[in-house]
């Protein structure tokens, strides 16, 4: 009896028999694996059969119905005249005209603003192209109401000159622009010798207006 237990003691000692701190023997299962066996079986299906319609059916018109304004033509007459001779009226040019007027954009710095005169000749002037450097025909007058010198001038632009050019004693009232500046015949000596010359612009016009 005493051989038998000395025999479980050693055998319990070196690991060849279960202790009674060993898990497997307090579940009373020495030696034996318990085999566990597990199986997912679960399926997710998720069909997503939104459908997101957005149509944009808004039209936008925009009909601008401003009219433009109309321009009216001013109207009037002018007259031109030039003559550098040894004979009393002995003239290069003598134009007259029925004229209208139009708002010009042309550049003038400065000045108020510019006018475009058409002009329509009428019969019995003569040397248009003699004084075709003159303001004769078409050309455009500029407006300073506090010029020094006057306050309508025309674009002078011939023999290396170039610029604005005061017609004296031009004034722009009441919607009119008013022109006589004018010597007929003036005497002058030179070298012995007697010249005549005359220098005439004359008119009277209405401005453009817009309606």
């Amino acid at each position: 009896m005493m051989r038998i237990r000395s025999l479980c003691l050693v055998l319990t000692s070196i690991g060849c028999a279960p202790s009674i701190d060993d898990d497997e023997s307090k579940s009373g299962s020495v030696g034996t694996a318990q085999e566990e066996s597990d199986t997912d079986t679960d399926t997710d299906t998720d069909t997503d059969t939104d459908t997101d319609t957005d149509t944009d059916t808004d039209t936008d018109t925009d009909t601008d119905t401003d009219a433009d304004p109309v321009v009216i033509p001013g109207d009037g007459t002018y007259m031109y005249v030039y003559g550098w001779s040894q004979s009393p009226e002995d003239y290069d040019c003598m134009l007259s005209y029925d004229v209208e007027t139009y708002f010009s954009d042309v550049e003038c710095d400065g000045c108020d603003f510019a006018i475009e005169v058409v002009g329509d000749l009428l019969p019995d002037s003569y040397g248009e192209r003699a004084c075709s450097w003159a303001p004769v025909g078409v050309f455009d007058l500029s407006v300073f109401y506090s010029g020094r010198y006057s306050q309508v001038y025309y674009y002078y632009g011939y023999y290396g000159y170039y610029g604005w050019y005061p017609i004296y004693g031009g004034t722009v009232s009441d919607g009119r622009v008013e022109l006589d500046y004018a010597y007929w015949d003036y005497v002058y000596e030179w070298d012995d010798e007697t010249y005549y010359e005359t220098y005439v612009i004359q008119g009277s016009m209405s401005l453009p207006t817009e309606e």
